[in-house]
């Protein structure tokens, strides 16, 4: 049995490289609603556990709107 030495591999991540996989497969998948319903999902599924879904990042856009200055922090 070869040692992973011997083996060519790449490291590949779900924060990058799978997400970005699904989403070139979700458009072949078009014309297949439950496929690309599924794929669709499970791009969302993963986006939440590698922290990269919409609320995260609309909540990080909000926060800095609020600190860029005195007058939007103070009306809240």
């Amino acid at each position: 049995m070869p040692s992973s030495k011997e083996i060519s591999y790449e490291i590949i991540s779900y924060k990058n490289d799978i997400i970005n996989w699904l989403e070139e497969c979700k458009k072949i998948a078009v014309d297949n609603p439950i496929i690309r319903e599924t794929i669709k999902q499970y791009i969302n599924l993963l986006k939440k556990l590698t922290n990269q879904n919409i609320n995260k990042v609309m909540n990080e856009e909000l926060a800095k709107l609020i600190i860029k200055n005195e007058a939007n922090f103070n009306s809240f």
